[in-house]
């Protein structure tokens, strides 16, 4: 028999009743689920989801709201792998640095501006490198000055030219203020210079 227009079924009023209470019920869960994402505890929103789910497997909100958790893991996750990883070259970068690697220590010093462009310990690392190689280059460009005058002052000495031996240590002692092989020669230099000195007297 047809149900006349003004009339309802009991089975009918039980099912508009209970799809009542579900939605108020699914409008409170999801309202947790969200305060529980805000507040960065997935597990618990997961929970609240699913639950949405076992009352209303449609609900397009839940499903959403699953999604995002499972990409804010994962960009959780990705962001604590780069921050480790950054870490990881910035302590091989300073160890290279310490032992004068510079080579070294500048490819662990790009790679980590490969994973964070604006890192700015990495560009002051980069900066400290450029300077410590403009002092290895000054300190190597020195010792080979160095060598040099040490060889035209062992040289002068062979020759007897203690003059030309006088003024090369003394050009030495100018670069190295403490050099005891330079004051060493500095000081015979001059006693020669004044012996050679009495012998033309004689």
């Amino acid at each position: 028999l047809a149900l006349s227009s003004g009339s309802s079924s009991p089975a009918m009023e039980q099912d508009i009743s209970k799809r009542s209470r579900n939605s108020t019920e699914v409008v409170q869960l999801l309202t947790q689920a969200h305060q529980a994402v805000q507040e960065e505890n997935y597990e618990l929103a997961k929970q609240y989801f699913y639950y949405i789910l076992q009352i209303d497997q449609n609900n397009k909100e839940a499903r959403e709201g699953l999604k995002n958790i499972e990409e804010s893991r994962k960009q959780k996750e990705d962001a604590n792998w780069k921050n480790e990883e950054i870490k990881k070259l910035l302590f091989y970068a300073r160890k290279s640095f310490h032992e004068d690697n510079m080579a070294l220590s500048r490819e662990f010093y790009d790679q980590v501006l490969t994973l964070d462009r604006g890192s700015a310990v990495a560009q002051a690392g980069l900066e400290a490198i450029e300077r410590r190689q403009k002092e290895l280059q000054e300190i190597q460009a020195r010792q080979s000055e160095l060598e040099h005058l040490f060889i035209t002052a062992g040289t002068a000495f062979q020759q007897r030219d203690f003059k030309i031996a006088k003024e090369t240590y003394s050009q030495i002692l100018k670069l190295e203020p403490k050099n005891e092989i330079a004051h060493k020669g500095l000081v015979e230099s001059e006693y020669l210079i004044l012996e050679q000195g009495r012998e033309k007297e004689n």
